[in-house]
């Protein structure tokens, strides 16, 4: 009873952690107005974080589950970067349903399905195909009611169309699955269960680490938020403003310096909480849990982007008939294919039970 009590609550933390990091990243965004320092902030706060829950929990961490090759957590942590620079440059411009739509949850399915089919030469029930076609409707009406001229415009200005960013956002999610798909199998394939604990610190260290590295991004024309011979001032009003020492900034979309560090912290907060219990679940559980989990999650980030309380001080971004039919046949859609999914799986494990072994 209580395994199953700790693993309701590891949902729920994973449900409530998925769905307000979308928020806190945008609204952190949107409060310094320096993308860069976000991401680089927030990473070095997971990092306090980790190390602050291993202080407690060093001394029950066996030693055979520490054990994670330096390379492996490099290799994730690349994946990791790309996908936490991706996002965090574009959700500022990229509205809320769009953010839900183009997440993992929803583009893990397609993503997954063109893998298994070309590379894999995999054949699928028309149960699939169904769900599929439910998806990239749901996708496409959703694209089209906040693409289309005059939708949510209260988002700041860029010198970039909002289809550029809403792409790069969309790119952003293959990072992440295949972060996913990576770590399920470097866990399995270790000899012990490995601590979520452990392996998050030394994976966060590894992403803060490529993040600073990756600093002339952020020169990009249009892209980027600076100029190399202005990053270190610019960096400078950023951590002042963090701090709550800055009054404001020169920029089309207002500043509000006194809810950055609150912003910055949560989505600190949001991302550890989320990455620890997605590997916990993985650790203790199918993955077909944890494609349900991510379902729930895509319309409750579009709902949160739409509540007042949770964007304020900004303008919430209201949903239109439109999104709603969007959210309604993606929801459609993802629960068919999970209903097929689970159907397969049991008629597999059916089929080896009956299988007479020979001797």
């Amino acid at each position: 009873v209580l395994g199953w009590v700790w693993f309701m609550f590891l949902i729920v933390v994973q449900l409530l952690s998925g769905c307000l990091l979308n928020i806190f990243l945008t609204k952190a965004n949107y409060a310094v107005q320096d993308s860069y320092f976000v991401s680089i902030s927030a990473a070095f706060l997971v990092i306090i974080m980790n190390a602050g829950a291993l202080m407690f929990r060093w001394h029950n961490i066996p030693r055979n589950a520490r054990l994670v090759p330096n390379t492996k957590l490099f290799l994730l942590a690349v994946l990791l970067s790309g996908y936490s620079l991706l996002a965090v440059y574009s959700t500022p411009h990229t509205p809320g349903l769009i953010q839900a739509i183009l997440s993992v949850n929803v583009l893990q399915v397609p993503l997954g399905l063109f893998i298994a089919v070309v590379f894999l030469r995999q054949r699928y029930p028309w149960g699939v195909w169904l769900s599929l076609g439910l998806i990239m409707a749901g996708m496409g009406v959703g694209l089209y009611s906040q693409l289309k001229s005059g939708s949510v415009t209260t988002l700041p200005h860029s010198n970039l169309p909002r289809w550029f960013w809403s792409l790069l956002y969309g790119l952003a999610a293959p990072l992440l699955t295949l972060a996913i798909v990576y770590a399920d199998e470097t866990m399995a394939a270790l000899p012990a269960p490995t601590s979520a604990l452990w392996m998050q610190f030394r994976l966060a260290c590894w992403t803060a680490v490529i993040l600073l590295v990756m600093a002339p991004l952020d020169f990009i024309p249009s892209f980027g938020s600076t100029t190399p011979s202005k990053f270190f001032a610019n960096e400078k009003r950023a951590f002042l403003c963090f701090l709550a020492l800055e009054s404001g900034c020169q920029a089309p979309w207002p500043c509000h310096c006194d809810v950055a560090f609150l912003n910055i912290f949560m989505t600190a907060v949001m991302n550890f909480l989320s990455s620890t219990t997605l590997i916990s679940i993985v650790n203790e559980a199918n993955a077909l849990y944890l494609f349900v989990v991510s379902t729930v999650t895509t319309p409750m980030i579009a709902l949160a982007f739409s509540t007042d309380f949770l964007m304020a001080p900004w303008p919430s971004q209201p949903l239109d008939g439109l999104a709603f039919l969007s959210m309604g046949i993606l929801l459609v859609g993802m629960f068919g294919y999970a209903y097929v999914d689970y159907r397969q799986q049991k008629e597999k494990a059916e089929q080896a039970q009956q299988t007479p072994i020979s001797i």
